[in-house]
């Protein structure tokens, strides 16, 4: 499945790495304007694991869609560029470093003026070329990796060739479009400025023939900063940039050469009295006097520490601190708190929702979003239905199964599960969904373990519902008191109702937060 949906930013770089390859900064800035206009669409903050490049040059991002602010959705945006320019190298335009850097124009972190000034930075933008190169990029780099092959060090011309030159400026020479690239190209000081990047991702330098092809060198020039190019996989803000200098070379040491002395060994200044006479000079012996002032500050300090801290002495002497015969009772008070606070936050923030559905048996849906969509908090081991809807067509059904294997990730286990709609054309009027199926005696047992479901539509775009019960009664729990949730309910014979539950209608009880529906279905007119 991962093949057909191209791979992510995260093993494009960590390919190129292997390969010893470089990536034009250009198509780094591309990647990153594609998914700002996506964020525009469909806000959320993906990291570099979340977006992916197919074979054909598309961009796509598999988050779910938070409704995350612009701020947020923004960093996560510079991050994914500033995770490209790492495999970028050198000659990375200074308005894409001072973007990773210091963020927006202005200060403000807002997602359409990003999308503003990447696209600024990329004008004349020719996207078709864009998605020619990273089309090429992305179908050599995995077809390298599968025949684990050492390719080329780096990208050469004819691998770039006129696709990249109309990425960024018209072919004609002269043009005011072609000496602006130009400047981007090749800051000032660029070849003199060493990559900090270089020894991380192994880029060495390697002897060509003479006849080799001339290459396209990327490095990151010395003032991009490490904290910048660490990607973003959730709405955490990015860390302040610090810069990392290029290391300056330490002169060589000159040799020490030992002068030739000019005086006699012999000779003796007339005022430096003679040691065997020391005693006769009226000394006394200094070692005993700075002996007893140190004694005297050792005596000091163990007084102090007595009196202000008689548990610290108490440790340096050997001796066990008292035993408190109620800190077993005031640990376990201040955990019975914690958690009494930690429940209290949970349920100002959840709460249940409780449907009384007429006729019974009739299946109670909750949207989860449109395909690519995510739906999180699904224990593991137990089985799980959803439903497909695109427009116009018939929808259809995937469940997975309790013996499913689930895939381990940083975030948690993850499932991917790809449906594709019906071919048939179906109006609204006509939905009919078709019978569930869930098996009631193949549920499963759930093994304490919370993972996601990632659920990816052919099309992309389709509604995405998942099955949550049957009536007469279902309760929903835990569900988010500040989000508007939308319900399907739909039953054989009988037209389908939506139902949305809004902040507003949940209440306060004694059971916590809790809305209440009644929903009743009315028979379906033949047509």
């Amino acid at each position: 499945m991962n093949d057909l949906l191209g791979i992510t930013v995260a093993e494009l770089v960590r390919l190129l790495k292997q390969r010893h390859a470089r990536l034009p900064f250009e198509i780094g800035a591309f990647v990153a304007l594609e998914v700002a206009e996506k964020e525009l669409e469909n806000p959320a903050t993906p990291g570099v694991d979340d977006v992916r490049l197919t074979d054909d040059g598309v961009v796509s991002i598999y988050a779910p869609s938070s409704g995350a602010p612009s701020e947020d959705a923004a960093r996560a945006v510079v991050g994914i560029l500033a995770h490209l320019l790492v495999a970028a190298g050198s000659g990375v335009p200074p308005v894409f470093l001072e973007l990773v850097e210091s963020g927006p124009r202005g200060g403000i972190w807002d997602l359409a003026g990003l999308r503003d000034e990447l696209e600024a930075s990329l004008l004349p933008l020719n996207r078709s070329a864009a998605r020619r190169v990273l089309s090429r990029l992305v179908r050599e780099t995995r077809k390298g990796a599968t025949e684990q092959k050492a390719p080329p060090t780096t990208l050469t011309a004819s691998e770039v060739d006129d696709d990249l030159d109309a990425l960024l400026h018209d072919d004609e020479p002269g043009s005011a479009a072609s000496s602006s690239v130009s400047r981007l190209s090749e800051p000032p000081g660029a070849a003199d400025v060493a990559s900090p990047y270089q020894d991380a991702l192994d880029f060495d330098d390697e002897a060509h023939d003479e006849d080799d092809p001339p290459t396209v060198e990327r490095e990151l020039p010395a003032a991009v900063s490490v904290a910048a190019a660490v990607s973003v996989a959730a709405p955490v803000p990015v860390a302040a940039p610090v810069s990392v200098a290029a290391p300056v070379p330490a002169p060589a040491p000159s040799p020490v050469v030992a002068a030739p002395s000019t005086a006699p060994s012999a000779m003796v200044d007339a005022r430096m009295p003679d040691l065997d006479g020391f005693e006769e000079l009226g000394h006394r012996p200094r070692g005993l006097v700075w002996a007893g002032v140190f004694l005297v500050l050792i005596v000091g300090l163990g007084v102090g520490v007595k009196l202000l801290r008689p548990d610290v002495f108490d440790r340096m002497m050997g001796e066990a601190p008292p035993v408190d015969p109620n800190a077993e009772a005031t640990a376990a008070a201040s955990q019975r708190q914690a958690q009494e606070q930690a429940q209290a936050e949970a349920d100002a923030r959840y709460g249940d929702l409780v449907l009384s559905v007429s006729p019974e048996r009739a299946q109670v849906l909750l949207f989860v979003g449109r395909g690519p969509a995510v739906m999180p908090n699904l224990p593991v081991g137990v089985a799980h239905e959803f439903v497909a809807i695109a427009d116009g067509k018939e929808p259809t059904r995937a469940v997975v199964s309790p013996d499913s294997e689930w895939e381990t990730t940083d975030t948690g286990s993850l499932y991917e599960l790809a449906m594709q709609t019906g071919q048939r054309d179906m109006t609204t009027e006509a939905l009919d969904l078709g019978a569930t199926r869930l098996d009631a005696d193949a549920m499963g047992q759930p093994s304490g373990e919370l993972g996601r479901v990632r659920i990816l539509t052919t099309p992309p775009g389709a509604k995405v519902y998942y099955v949550i019960g049957f009536g007469p009664d279902v309760r929903v729990r835990h569900l988010l008191t500040s989000e508007v949730h939308e319900l399907l309910v739909f039953r054989e014979g009988y037209e389908p109702q939506r139902v949305v539950v809004a902040p507003s209608d949940f209440r306060d009880t004694a059971d916590g937060k809790v809305a209440e529906q009644s929903v009743q279905l009315e028979r379906r007119h033949r047509r």
